[in-house]
């Protein structure tokens, strides 16, 4: 979501389009109408799956998970653009910025891995290990933490991004020695983090 345009982006899946979205708070019946989508160069763009999709900071630039590509595309959000796209050597599921935009994470959900992107660059510089399958990550809002859900573990990774190590894992099952089955695939934290 762009707050300063009030757009909504979301990615195509198996299409190679991001789909926008206009939001009206005002319309309380109907918030959302649809915009004509961005759709990417299908040249550049080959076998699309896509799947997480961010936007960076400054709101000039999407990037786009292409799991069976293993890259994240740099796309302009104005034009359509494909600026670049990043190696990733894992399947994308989720990315996110924290809030000095200089780094990226990114989930590889076949890797048991967060990638971490040095944005200058658009290299990825380091993997740090998790649970089986991460998916959805969240930071927090002091920007100290990132939680990954792993859906084949019944967990959740805490990075702690000062060190770069997992500090705490959390369980999602009802009780410790559970099978598998709570598959936790989605994250959200309250406003103060609490």
């Amino acid at each position: 979501f762009n707050a300063d345009t009030n757009q909504l982006y979301a990615s195509g899946g198996t299409r190679p389009v991001i789909e926008r979205f206009a939001y009206d708070p005002a319309k309380e019946d109907a918030p959302l109408s649809l915009l004509t989508p961005i759709v990417l160069d299908t040249s550049k763009v080959k076998q699309p799956y896509l799947t997480g999709i961010v936007l960076n900071n400054t709101g000039d630039r999407l990037y786009i998970g292409a799991a069976h590509n293993q890259v994240l595309w740099v796309v302009d959000p104005i034009t359509g653009t494909l600026l670049s796209s990043i190696a990733l050597n894992g399947v994308p599921y989720q990315s996110a910025f924290p809030r000095d935009g200089k780094t990226l994470y990114v989930s590889l959900w076949d890797r048991r891995q967060i990638g971490i992107i040095d944005v200058a660059t658009g290299t990825l510089t380091q993997n740090l290990t998790t649970g089986s399958h991460p998916n959805d990550i969240v930071i927090s809002p002091d920007g100290n933490r990132l939680f990954v859900a792993n859906a084949n573990d019944n967990s959740l990774s805490v990075i702690d991004l000062k060190t770069l190590r997992v500090s705490e894992t959390v369980v999602t099952t009802l009780y410790p020695k559970s099978p598998e089955g709570s598959t936790p695939n989605a994250l959200s934290l309250s406003p103060d983090g609490r």
